[in-house]
């Protein structure tokens, strides 16, 4: 698929979709993910979510480059980790997580199942 957008952009089939801005009016100028592309990632990320692939979630959501996506790809980690079977691992990165002021109660029932799982013939 981005193969395909590319190979359209290249020839100048989607128009003038790139661009170079600089942020807040200072700084280093950036090149504009061309929206096209940004769609094709979001339906891949929600692609990988929907199947629980959380790994391969949390390699594509940094080329989003959105201010959040730091905060989203730590939880996509943790997730991969428990999802590996590395309970430990993903219990000791949720603790140390910093989580948004709406996730601060999931997290908090997130620490305690680990906690629970993690103990000989917890499940």
């Amino acid at each position: 698929m981005r193969e395909v957008l590319s190979a359209l952009h290249v020839t100048g089939f989607l128009g003038d979709t790139r661009g170079w801005y600089a942020p807040d009016r200072g700084g280093t100028l950036r090149e504009e993910v061309p929206l096209v592309a940004e769609a094709a990632l979001l339906a891949s990320l929600r692609t990988a979510m929907q199947v629980g692939e959380f790994r391969a979630a949390g390699l594509l959501l940094p080329e989003l480059g959105h201010p959040q996506s730091e905060v989203a790809g730590a939880l996509l980690d943790i997730l991969a980790l428990e999802q590996q079977g590395d309970t430990q691992g993903a219990l000791t990165r949720l603790q140390r997580w910093s989580a948004p002021s709406q996730l601060s109660e999931w997290r908090r029932e997130a620490v305690h199942a680990l906690v629970l799982h993690s103990k000989p013939g917890g499940g």
